[in-house]
């Protein structure tokens, strides 16, 4: 396990769930200066405080700590009521399967980045 990914998952849950940083800072109690270095990974977390996360996010916490990127879209079927009807059409799956896919690599090309700077500061 990449302890990275729990915070890449904190986040990506949380914009799934359309949480900000402001409601999901203020139910942890916490600023949200200081709830956006948990999702950037600049800070450890507590098992309590991930546990409180979880809870918000409503994800069980296995979940939260194991999941991969690439099952984004399989766990937004299995538990949300995005898609109402029981045999989505193609078209639909395909639109968010895109919408995903966009948001995914953006996310992913932003961390490359925050790690690359900070790669360099440190040489």
């Amino acid at each position: 396990m990449n302890p990275l990914n729990v915070y890449i998952n904190i986040k990506s849950f949380r914009e799934l769930r359309k949480i900000t940083r402001e409601d999901i800072s203020a139910q942890l109690g916490m600023s949200v200066s200081g709830y956006g270095k948990i999702e950037r990974g600049e800070v450890d977390i507590s098992l309590s405080k991930l546990v409180a996360i979880a809870d918000i996010l409503q994800v069980e916490l296995s979940i939260l700590i194991n999941f991969e990127i690439s099952e984004a879209f399989q766990f937004i079927l299995e538990h949300t009521s995005m898609i109402q009807s029981p045999e989505p059409r193609e078209d639909t799956l395909n639109m968010y399967r895109s919408q995903l896919h966009e948001k995914y690599l953006l996310m992913l090309e932003k961390e490359i980045e925050r790690l690359s700077k900070k790669l360099k500061e440190g040489q």
